[in-house]
C-alpha cells in the first residue's frame, strides 16, 4: 500500500490515499487541519516517567521522576512503520528502502496517521544511572548487584540488563511507572538511618525543608525526601534555579505532608555491617544470576560508571579429595561412636566421590549468619546436603544461634550448669573452674517424649548421652513452661554428633524461642503437637489416598506410627547419612521437612505397603525397606520425592484449622510430662502419707522444682498456730508448697440482708403465701430502701443454685487442698505472688487451677489472715491469723471450684514445704 501511494504521487495519479482525489483535495486538507487541532487540544503528551524502586532492608519505596524530554536526548524514537519494515529488511527492494528512510509526511486525517505512534526506547543502563545518582553515597559504599523489573502480567520480577529496552508511547497522557527491585551486598538499614516527619500544612513543610536543606550539603549521604501521594514513595528533594529546594505542591498535597531524613550510620557501625554481611553474600553467584553484559565497546568514562555491573569470568571449581579420616573428623569426635558411624556411612569408592563433589560445591559458599541470609541458591544446596566441614557453622547460622551468641552473656551455659547442679559436688580443675563433664544428672526431663537410649541411638557414646542429659536439664530450667515437645530429646542427641555441648544448648534454646512465636521448629504445647500429627494424617489422605485407606481397612494405627516417626526425628528409621541430610533441611525449613520426609516414605513404598496386610508388620516393613538396598539410590529417590511436594507453611495452617475440632479431648487430657520420683528430705508430712499424691503434685509443679527435694519448713503440730511464725519460717525459703488438712463445717441457716425478701419481717419465709396487699407493701418497703424486688428475687435464686443442697450423708470428714506459691508470703497488706502460682485439691478429688490472666491477686497477707486468689466471689481460700479456720469461694484469679464442699472449714493441720 505504501509503495502504491508513493508511485501514484510521482505519476500524478488522481488517487492519493483512501479514495481521496484531486477534486476534493482542498476539502480534505481543511478537515484534516481542523481535526489535528482538536486532537492536540484533547490529547496531551506525556511529560514524566516515574522510576519506582525498592531495596532490601528498606521499608520505604523511592521515587525518581524523570522528564520525558531528558530521556529523549539519550534515547531514540521509532515509528511502527520503520519497525515493521526493519524486520523484513532483507525482503525489501532498494526503491522501498529509499522511501522508508525518507519517511515522507502523510496527509493528516487519514487512517495511517491514527495508527502511527512514536515510541521512546529507554535502555536499562539509563535506568541504572538514574538510580545511582539518586543515592551516590549508597552506591559508593554498597554497590548495586542487580536490578529486577516487576511484570504485572506475569506477576514476577524479571532481570534488567544494560541492554534491556523499555518502549513507552510518548502520546500517552498518563505517567508511566516502572517498578524495580534493587539488589545490594548489604541491606540498606545497616548503612542508612531513616526518620519520617509529618507536617500539618504545606507552609510548615516548605519552611522546614528550606531551613534544613543546607544540612544535606554538609556531609555526603544525607538526603531529605518528600512523600509522593500519587505514587506512594519518597522523592529526593533537588535544588531549583535560585538554589532553593523544590517541594512540589501538586505531589505532596496540602496537609499532613510527610518528609524523610536519611543519613549514614556512624563509621564503626558501617565497618561492622561490612564485616558481617560481605561474608554472607555470594557475590559471584548473585552477579551471574542477575547480570550479563559486555562493556568492551564503552569508553573509559562509561567503564567507570558501570564498574558495579561487570560479571566476573567463570572459573572452574577445583576438586577436593575426601578420605575416611576427613569424614570422621567432621563429627564431634568426643561424643560419637566412631566404629558405628564409620560402618553406617559405608564409605566405599562411590560414596567418597559423591562427598568430594559436595565439598567442591561448598568450598566457595559463604556461610549464612542468620536465617534471613539464606538465599534461594543456598537453599537448594542445603537440601542436597551440607559439606561436613561447614555443617557446624551453617547450622548455627540458619537457626539464628550466631546472632543469639552475639547478644548473650558470655559462658551463660557454664554458669547455668554450675548454679543448677551446685549440690552435685562436681570436680574442680586446676584453674579453679568446675569440670562440667563430671556432672551426671539423676533426673532428666523428656518433654513428653522418649529419650533415646543406646539401642535406639547407637551413634553416641556414654559421654554423649551424659552431655545430652545435662542439656535437657538446663533447657527444662530455662523453659519451665514447655512441658510437651517430644522432638527435643532426639534432636539434642543428634546435634551432639556434629556440635559441641554449649553450641547444642544455644541452638536448641534459640529454636525454642523462635517456635514460641511461629511454631517453626517445634509445637510448644499438647494441643499443637496433637494437631501436628493429625494434620499430617489429613495430608496423607489427600496425597497418598490408596495407602491411607488400605491402612484404615486393616485397622492399622496410623497416628501411632506418625507419632513414632516425628517423636524420634526418624532416628531408627532413616540410615545415618540420610538422617544427617534430613537434619540439614530441618535446621532451615523446620517442621515442613518432617511432613515432606514422612510423605516421601509413604509415597516411595506405596506398592509394598499396599501388599502388606499384617498390622504388626507395617512398621517393621518400613524400617526394613529404609535400611536395605542401595542407600545412594534410595537417598536420591526419597529426597527428590520429598522436595517435589508442593507444600507451604500456609498449607500447614489450613490443615491445623481443619483438624482443630477433630482432635479428641481425651487425647489432650492425658498427662505426658516426664515421671520424676518425688524427693523428700527431713521430717515426713503429716498430711500426705500416700506416694501417689506426691507424684501427682510433682507433675503439677514447675519443672525447675521437680529436680529438687521438698523439705518441711513449717507445721502446726510443732511450730504452733501463729501466722507470724508461719511468715518468719517461710520468708527466705523461696517458692513453697502450702498443704492444708481441714474439716468441712455445716452450712449455717443464714441469709444476707441483700438477698432476703424482707429483713424487717421475720414471718416472711421462703415459700410463704402472701396476699396481694402484703406483697404490695413488701415492694413499697423495698423501693423506699432503694432496692429492687425483682433483682432481690433473682440474686436469691442464683445464690441458692450456686450453693446447692448439702448432702450430709456424702459430706467427707476431711479435705486436703493447698497452693503452690511462686514466692513466699509477705505481710505487707499488698497483693503479691508470681504467675506460676496455682491452687489444687487432693482429696476427695484431684484437680489443679492455673492462673486465668484476668487479674494478679495471687497472695494477700493482712493482720486478720491471709488469702490465696481474689476477685469474683472472693479468694480461692482464706485462712485466719490463728490458722484455725477459713472459708473458700470462686476466685477470678484461678476460676476455681470451692476447695471445700462447704463454704467454711476448720483447719486440722497446716504445713509448708520449700524446695532444696
Amino acid at each position: 500500500k505504501i509503495k502504491k501511494m508513493f508511485n501514484s504521487r510521482s505519476e500524478g495519479n488522481e488517487v492519493l490515499l483512501g479514495g481521496v482525489t484531486n477534486n476534493n483535495m482542498e476539502e480534505v486538507t481543511e478537515k484534516g487541519k481542523s481535526n489535528e487541532k482538536k486532537e492536540r487540544k484533547k490529547k496531551k503528551k506525556m511529560k514524566m516517567i516515574i522510576i519506582k524502586y525498592f531495596e532490601d532492608g528498606d521499608p520505604y519505596s523511592k521515587i525518581i521522576p524523570v522528564p520525558l524530554s531528558v530521556l529523549q536526548k539519550h534515547s531514540r524514537q521509532v515509528s511502527p512503520i520503520k519497525k515493521l519494515l526493519d524486520k523484513n529488511d532483507k525482503n525489501i527492494g532498494e526503491e522501498t528502502k529509499h522511501i522508508i528512510q525518507a519517511e515522507p509526511k502523510v496527509m493528516p486525517g487519514t487512517k495511517l496517521v491514527e495508527k502511527e505512534k512514536k515510541m521512546v526506547i529507554i535502555l536499562g543502563k539509563m535506568i541504572m544511572e538514574r538510580i545511582i545518582k539518586d543515592d551516590e553515597f549508597m552506591t559508593k559504599h554498597n554497590p548495586i548487584r542487580g536490578i529486577l523489573l516487576y511484570d504485572k502480567i506475569k506477576n514476577r520480577f524479571d532481570t534488567v540488563k544494560d541492554s534491556t529496552s523499555f518502549k513507552i508511547d510518548e502520546n500517552n497522557p498518563s505517567e508511566v511507572v516502572l517498578t524495580f527491585h534493587i539488589k545490594r551486598d548489604i541491606p540498606v538499614d545497616r548503612i542508612h538511618m531513616q526518620s519520617v516527619l509529618t507536617h500539618q500544612n504545606f507552609e510548615n513543610a516548605e519552611t522546614w525543608v528550606r531551613d534544613h536543606f543546607k544540612w544535606t550539603t554538609q556531609q555526603k549521604g544525607r538526603y531529605i525526601r518528600y512523600f509522593d501521594i500519587f505514587h506512594h514513595g519518597y522523592t529526593n528533594i533537588k535544588k531549583i534555579s535560585d538554589g532553593r529546594p523544590a517541594l512540589p505542591f501538586k505531589r505532596t498535597g496540602s496537609s499532613l505532608i510527610k518528609t524523610m531524613i536519611e543519613k549514614p550510620v556512624p563509621e564503626n557501625e558501617l565497618q561492622q555491617a561490612f564485616e558481617q554481611y560481605r561474608e554472607s553474600m555470594d557475590e559471584n553467584s548473585s552477579l551471574q544470576e542477575i547480570f550479563s553484559g559486555d562493556d568492551s565497546d564503552s569508553d573509559d568514562e562509561e567503564k567507570r560508571e558501570s564498574t558495579y555491573f561487570k560479571v566476573p569470568k567463570f572459573q572452574e571449581e577445583p576438586t577436593f579429595a575426601v578420605t575416611n579420616d576427613y569424614l570422621i573428623e567432621c563429627f564431634n569426635v568426643k561424643y560419637i561412636n566412631k566404629e558405628i558411624i564409620a560402618t553406617s556411612l559405608k564409605m566405599d569408592k562411590q560414596f567418597l566421590i559423591n562427598e568430594s563433589k559436595r565439598r567442591s560445591e561448598w568450598h566457595k559458599t559463604n556461610l549464612p549468619i542468620s536465617k534471613g541470609a539464606v538465599n534461594r541458591s543456598l537453599k537448594f544446596k542445603i537440601r542436597k546436603g551440607i559439606d561436613g566441614e561447614k555443617r557446624e557453622k551453617t547450622w548455627l547460622g540458619m537457626t539464628d544461634t550466631a546472632l543469639f551468641l552475639q547478644n548473650s552473656v558470655p559462658n551463660f551455659y557454664k554458669k547455668r550448669i554450675q548454679s543448677q547442679f551446685a549440690g552435685y559436688h562436681p570436680d574442680i580443675g586446676d584453674d579453679g573452674e568446675v569440670i562440667i563433664e563430671s556432672i551426671h544428672p539423676r533426673m532428666v526431663q523428656n518433654f513428653g517424649g522418649v529419650i533415646p537410649d543406646e539401642s535406639t541411638n547407637p551413634f553416641l557414646n556414654s559421654q554423649g548421652f551424659t552431655a545430652a542429659n545435662r542439656i535437657l536439664c538446663v533447657l527444662a530450667s530455662q523453659h519451665d513452661d514447655l512441658d510437651v515437645c517430644p522432638l527435643i530429646p532426639p534432636l539434642v542427641q543428634l546435634s551432639l554428633v556434629i556440635l559441641k555441648e554449649p553450641e547444642v544448648f544455644y541452638m536448641i534454646h534459640s529454636m525454642i524461642n523462635i517456635s514460641k512465636k511461629n511454631h517453626w521448629y517445634f509445637r510448644v504445647n499438647l494441643m499443637q503437637h496433637a494437631l501436628l500429627t493429625q494434620s499430617f494424617i489429613s495430608l496423607l489422605e489427600m496425597k497418598v489416598p490408596k495407602v491411607y485407606y488400605h491402612l484404615e481397612n486393616i485397622q492399622f494405627d496410623i497416628k501411632a506410627l506418625v507419632d513414632s516417626m516425628f517423636g524420634s526425628m526418624f532416628l531408627g528409621y532413616l540410615p545415618f547419612p540420610m538422617l544427617i541430610q534430613f537434619l540439614d533441611g530441618y535446621m532451615f525449613e523446620g517442621l515442613k521437612v518432617l511432613y515432606r520426609m514422612a510423605y516421601a516414605i509413604f509415597k516411595v513404598f506405596e506398592s509394598q505397603l499396599l501388599a502388606c496386610n499384617d498390622v504388626t508388620y507395617v512398621e517393621t516393613l518400613i524400617k526394613h525397606l529404609l535400611r536395605s538396598g542401595d542407600i545412594e539410590y534410595l537417598e536420591l529417590k526419597l529426597f527428590s520425592r520429598a522436595f517435589s511436594l508442593s507444600f507451604r507453611r500456609k498449607h500447614m495452617k489450613q490443615l491445623d484449622k481443619k483438624n482443630r475440632e477433630t482432635v479428641k479431648k481425651s487425647a489432650l487430657s492425658a498427662t505426658v510430662s516426664s515421671y520424676i520420683k518425688p524427693q523428700l528430705k527431713g521430717e515426713p508430712s503429716g498430711i500426705i502419707k500416700n506416694l501417689a499424691q506426691w507424684e501427682r503434685i510433682w507433675t503439677w509443679i514447675p519443672q525447675r522444682q521437680r529436680l529438687r527435694a521438698a523439705q518441711l519448713s513449717f507445721t502446726t503440730d510443732v511450730d504452733g498456730t501463729s501466722m507470724r511464725t508461719l511468715l518468719r519460717k517461710t520468708e527466705s525459703a523461696g517458692p513453697c508448697l502450702l498443704l492444708i488438712l481441714a474439716k468441712p463445717e455445716e452450712e449455717k441457716k443464714f441469709e444476707s440482708a441483700e438477698n432476703s425478701l424482707d429483713e424487717q419481717d421475720p414471718n416472711v419465709r421462703e415459700g410463704a403465701q402472701l396476699s396481694s396487699k402484703e406483697f404490695a407493701e413488701l415492694i413499697a418497703r423495698k423501693r423506699a430502701a432503694g432496692k429492687s424486688m425483682r433483682n432481690t428475687l433473682k440474686k436469691r435464686e442464683q445464690t441458692q443454685k450456686d450453693k446447692g443442697p448439702v448432702d450430709k450423708t456424702t459430706l467427707p470428714k476431711t479435705v486436703i487442698f493447698g497452693a503452690y506459691l511462686g514466692e513466699p508470703l509477705e505481710g505487707n497488706a499488698m497483693y503479691g505472688g508470681t504467675t506460676d502460682t496455682f491452687v489444687f485439691t487432693l482429696f476427695p478429688m484431684e484437680s489443679r487451677y492455673h492462673w486465668t490472666r484476668k487479674n494478679d491477686f495471687f497472695t494477700l497477707v493482712e493482720q486478720k489472715g491471709f488469702s490465696i486468689g481474689g476477685g469474683g466471689d472472693g479468694p480461692a481460700f482464706y485462712v485466719n491469723d490463728d490458722l484455725s479456720s477459713g472459708y473458700t469461694t470462686r476466685s477470678l484469679t484461678f476460676d476455681n471450684e470451692p476447695v471445700c464442699p462447704t463454704r467454711d472449714f476448720k483447719i486440722i493441720k497446716l504445713e509448708t514445704f520449700y524446695f532444696k
